[in-house]
């Protein structure tokens, strides 16, 4: 039997980990503090319990979230390199940050499921959680995607799966394609579950490093 397969936009999730977290960690823990003294009035919209910042956090001149950046911006060219393996031949890319933002959760909070627009991946970074954090507590989850019918269970199709959970680790980051359905179980821990989200954009440049439309 002759045949030939190949996989276009797959639904890669990654995890990284991050070298200099512990670096980093403490002096961000502080710019969170001051930022919530100033900002006492922001909530968390339509999600219970948790302080959400403003969108533009990776505009921040704080040295300790200039080096999370850098660590996210990597990041995500390294994920987008590697799904699109098949049709990277070392082209110029840029990284665009369209926003980044933290929420500090408080006990049970939790946020609705949803997704991101005008972006092509976006990520969580679990800047602070217990290590009491397990699947059923305080876990980034995803949604199967709407295009596949949930009636499809096709036998060993990666598809087949409603939904999956995915621990929060401290230190770690995960990456997804933007139309993912997510969202977070409520966290009872003791430790405060305090997260990173960014929404990026990676795409090819000419050498004045402007965008070069597909």
């Amino acid at each position: 039997m002759k045949y030939s397969i190949k996989s276009f936009w797959p639904n890669n999730i990654g995890r990284y980990e991050n070298p200099n977290h512990y670096e980093i960690k403490d002096g961000i823990l502080n710019f969170i503090d001051q930022y919530i003294k100033n900002n006492q009035t922001r909530k968390g919209g339509e999600n219970n319990n948790l302080f959400e910042s403003s969108y533009d956090l990776h505009k921040s001149d704080d040295k300790n979230i200039k080096k999370l950046v850098k660590f996210i911006s990597e990041s995500f060219f390294h994920m987008a390199i590697y799904s699109n393996k098949d049709f990277y031949n070392n082209q110029k890319l840029n990284c665009r940050l369209h926003d980044m933002w933290f929420i500090k959760y408080l006990k049970g909070g939790f946020v609705m499921p949803h997704d991101h627009g005008k972006c092509s991946w976006c990520c969580v970074y679990y800047l602070q959680s217990g290590a009491d954090s397990d699947l059923e507590n305080g876990s980034t989850y995803f949604y199967r995607p709407s295009r596949y019918p949930r009636e499809n269970k096709d036998f060993g199709s990666k598809y087949n799966i409603d939904m999956i959970k995915m621990q929060a680790i401290e230190g770690t980051m995960l990456i997804w394609p933007n139309h993912l359905l997510h969202g977070s179980l409520p966290y009872k821990g003791k430790l405060e579950r305090i997260i990173f989200s960014a929404n990026a954009s990676v795409y090819e440049v000419n050498d004045k490093g402007e965008s070069i439309d597909s």
